[in-house]
Formats: C-alpha cells, structure tokens, sequence
C-alpha cells in the first residue's frame, strides 16, 4: 500500500488516464486507433502505436511525426515555427539541466541564466503561440488567442 492507503501502481495509472482525458496539442487519441509512427534511426527503429504516443514520443517526435497527422494538424519541421520551437526548447534544457550550477569560468560563455537575464526568452509567449498556431490551427481558444494577440501589440 502506498502511504496515502491506495494500492500501490493506482497512482501512476490514474495519472495517465487524467493524462489521456486533458485537451492537448498531444491529444492522439483523436487519430485512427491503428495509426503508428516509427521512431529511432536506421536499423534501430520502433513502432509507436496511437495509444503510446503520448507518453511514448519525445516533444520533437509529437511535433513531427504524430501533429501532422492529427485532423488539423500542420508540419511544422523546417519552418520558422521549428525554429522557435528548438529555440525554446534548447532553453528549457539548459535550465532544467544546468551544469556547474550555471556557472562557468569563462565569462564568454552565456550560461542559460546569462540567456534569460539577457532576453533570450523575452518571446517565449509568443514563439510558443506561434509554434502551436502553426501545428495546430484553430486549437487554441479564441480568449488564448485574443488575450496573446493583444499583449504582443501592446508590446511592440
């Protein structure tokens, strides 16, 4: 038994089926039961099944294989749209993976806290409205879209 008295493994299971009830750019759930992506690289590759997506495929594996082939999705792979995407992307992992604490000797170096502090994710909003407009468009809600909109004129 787990500490707060469920059965142990409940937990883990009714995240996931939280998981698959939520509106997601991810919500594969949605593309026929027999749709598959392959994943890997040359003579190592695998199979995803339309139920694992989820929790199968990395971010960059939703974006470019399983969103285009939802009912309204786009590719956006080779776009302006990827771009930002990797852009935000490579922030998030140099600050969810900082090395040496974010500090490095060589002060020509830009740790990930020298990227924020210096206006690297100043666009996040927008380049994360961006992505999900140009892979998915017309998922977010039309209050998303008008508030976003608004604030990014208001700050030019």
């Amino acid at each position: 038994m787990a500490q707060d008295g469920r059965p142990r493994g409940l937990g883990r299971q009714r995240r996931r089926n939280d998981h698959s009830r939520c509106n997601g750019i991810d919500r594969f759930d949605r593309l026929p039961q027999d749709a598959v992506v392959t994943i890997g690289k040359k003579d190592r590759t695998r199979d995803v099944p339309q139920e694992d997506m989820v929790h199968a495929l990395n971010l960059d594996e939703k974006f470019g294989l399983a969103v285009p082939m939802l009912d309204i999705g786009e590719p956006i792979k080779g776009r302006r749209p990827w771009e930002r995407y990797l852009h935000l992307k490579g922030i998030r992992d140099d600050l969810v993976h900082v090395k040496n604490r974010g500090v490095d000797s060589d002060r020509e170096v830009r740790t990930a806290y020298d990227r924020l502090l210096l206006g690297d994710a100043d666009t996040c909003a927008k380049d994360a409205f961006d992505i999900v407009q140009a892979a998915r468009p017309g998922f977010l809600g039309r209050n998303v879209v008008e508030h976003l909109v608004s604030a990014s004129a208001g700050s030019h």
